[in-house]
């Protein structure tokens, strides 16, 4: 049963991490190309008129914050009791005398939740922002160095 709790905790981790990376499609069109914000600003070209303006490209995905998540703490709490089964007979060994008694063995069972929910299990995560990983850092900073202004 605790194996099974850790490797929940483990299965929940790696869909937080699947989560983000799907994540990352919706910031790219069917080629691969990144989706931009354009906006229009007031020129700053010292050859500008007083009025114009000029049009500015920034890909989407360096201009929203990082949000990588992981698993900081989990923490499971178990609340369980034993509850009789009743007895089973089971052979014992003869004795000395070659006499082979059945002899009552009491069954017990883990219950985890009966008619007045007294057992649980209740699992709580803790989430901590982490850092980008290098690569993603590197696709950052790659698509920052493409926005710039653009020709209408």
């Amino acid at each position: 049963m605790v194996q099974s709790l850790a490797t929940a905790v483990v299965q929940a981790q790696q869909q937080v991490e699947d989560h983000q990376v799907a994540g990352l499609d919706r910031y790219f069109d069917p080629d691969g190309r990144p989706h931009s914000l354009t906006i229009r600003t007031r020129s700053l070209r010292p050859d500008a008129a007083a009025d114009a303006e000029d049009w500015y490209s920034a890909p989407l995905l360096p201009l929203l914050p990082n949000s990588q998540l992981r698993i900081k703490n989990a923490h499971l709490e178990l609340r369980a009791e034993l509850a009789d089964l009743g007895n089973k007979a089971t052979a014992q060994p003869g004795d000395a005398q070659g006499s082979g008694a059945a002899a009552a063995v009491p069954e017990l069972a883990l219950v985890l939740a009966n008619n007045s929910n007294e057992g649980s299990v209740r699992i709580r995560l803790e989430l901590e922002a982490v850092e980008a990983g290098d690569g993603r850092s590197r696709l950052l900073d790659h698509l920052a160095k493409t926005q710039g202004f653009i020709d209408r």
